[in-house]
């Protein structure tokens, strides 16, 4: 291999390796971003939303069937709220959140901002294209498997 090929190659793999970073800069609700939530405990997902800097808001209901508020920072908690309900829990799991995800990246998101389902089962995904451009999808959560 010549010494030019072998500049190529690296700015091949560079390039590749840059563009992987970037997307993954720009996801802000990701599946690792999850991390924190699911070993908080939640069980079922109403709205999730990016709160900017790397912090991500859950609303839903936990193991213990306390419907929960709270703002992590990674796996960090910054702060909870718990309230009591008498209304079943309900909404999205993490593997139907994480279906979301790629969904949402199929579809041209470079960010996906919030999802927000609606006890008829609709969900909105709000984000950004790789222009920076406002996008939003709805699907039915009867649509995912």
């Amino acid at each position: 291999m010549t010494i030019k090929q072998s500049m190529i190659n690296i700015a091949l793999a560079t390039g590749v390796f840059g563009a992987a970073v970037a997307f993954s800069a720009q996801a802000n609700i990701t599946e690792a971003s999850l991390q924190g939530p699911q070993n908080f405990g939640f069980t079922h997902i109403e709205k999730i939303e990016y709160e900017g800097r790397g912090r991500i808001e859950v609303d839903g209901w936990g193991e213990d069937g306390w419907y929960l508020e709270v703002e992590f920072d990674g796996n960090d908690v910054l702060e909870e709220k718990r309230q009591r309900t008498v209304v079943q829990p309900w909404g999205l799991t993490f593997e139907q959140v994480n279906q979301i995800l790629a969904l949402a990246q199929e579809e041209g998101f470079a960010r996906v901002d919030e999802i927000e389902i609606e006890q008829d089962g609709r969900i909105e995904v709000e984000g950004r294209d790789a222009n920076d451009r406002k996008v939003e999808i709805n699907i039915r959560v009867q649509s995912l498997n």
